[in-house]
């Protein structure tokens, strides 16, 4: 089951950031990010333009996944119905031995959908570049680092790369809670569409 449960915690903890902040002030200029005007939020890392514009169908996303810092597995994210205004997404999680892992989830998101997923608060994040290896290789990126504190005090760091070249998903995301290690994420294989299918 808490295989099963990798995708949501990435979504909940992501949008917990969208509450009560605590940290360092992030870089409030456009250079490090897309600056939307929105006071709330630092400069996500890329537009809604820019993620339609890398995105074909069949682009898919492998990422080496673990828990509480252990392995569990990969998550494989593929983008079909791709259009101007947005595309289907169909995820699921693997073990460790490449055995699917409950149900194969599908979304339609639009790219403004996508764009809000990089939505930190602007108090408590910073923008740096930053240059990550992952299994995909290496990446000249965009580090964001989160500090938010929940009403009980407990206090979650997240550290997410996003590629500068590979609009969309962070290439490498790592998530600790009062310094211990939740979640961690990197990118194990990126597809850029159908044309590269083996």
């Amino acid at each position: 089951m808490l295989r099963v449960a990798i995708a949501g915690l990435v979504i909940a903890l992501s949008m917990s950031m969208a509450c009560t902040t605590s940290g360092t002030t992030g870089d409030r200029g456009g250079a490090n990010g897309v600056d939307t005007s929105d006071s709330r939020f630092a400069p996500t890392p890329f537009s809604a333009e820019q993620i339609r514009d890398a995105t074909q169908d069949g682009r898919r996303y492998t990422f080496d996944m673990s828990v509480r810092g252990k392995r569990t597995g990969q998550r494989i994210m593929t983008f079909s119905n791709v259009s101007a205004q947005g595309a289907t997404i169909s995820s699921h999680n693997t073990d460790l031995q490449g055995v699917t892992v409950g149900a194969v989830m599908s979304n339609t998101v639009t790219w403004e959908d996508l764009r809000k997923h990089a939505e930190y608060p602007r108090g408590g994040t910073t923008i740096v570049e930053a240059k990550v290896t992952v299994p995909a290789g290496s990446y000249d990126c965009k580090q964001y680092t989160v500090v938010t504190v929940d009403k009980n005090g407990a206090e979650t760091v997240t550290l997410a790369w996003f590629a500068t070249k590979l609009p969309g998903a962070p290439v490498k995301m790592d998530i600790r809670r009062n310094g211990e290690p939740i979640l961690g994420m990197a990118l194990a294989k990126h597809r850029a569409s159908n044309a590269d299918a083996e």
